[in-house]
């Protein structure tokens, strides 16, 4: 399963601590909070953007190709 999540992170003598975290909600708000908690740069690396799109379009091709033979 893929989920961005927002990590908040303290430095601290141990290391590094993930203090909260925060993930977009499903549904209807998922895109409205992906785009006010990532900055484009981070969001156009997400799963569903450029190779899932090519992905799919090229399902879509090649089921209209069939479609059209039949």
């Amino acid at each position: 399963m893929l989920l961005p999540v927002v990590l908040y992170i303290k430095h601290g003598d141990e290391g590094i601590s993930i203090t909260k975290h925060k993930c977009p909600p499903d549904g209807k708000d998922y895109g409205k909070a992906i785009m006010r908690l990532f900055p484009p740069n981070i969001r156009e690396k997400f799963p569903g953007n450029d190779v899932s799109n090519k992905l799919l379009e090229d399902m879509l091709i090649r089921a209209t190709e069939d479609f059209k033979k039949d």
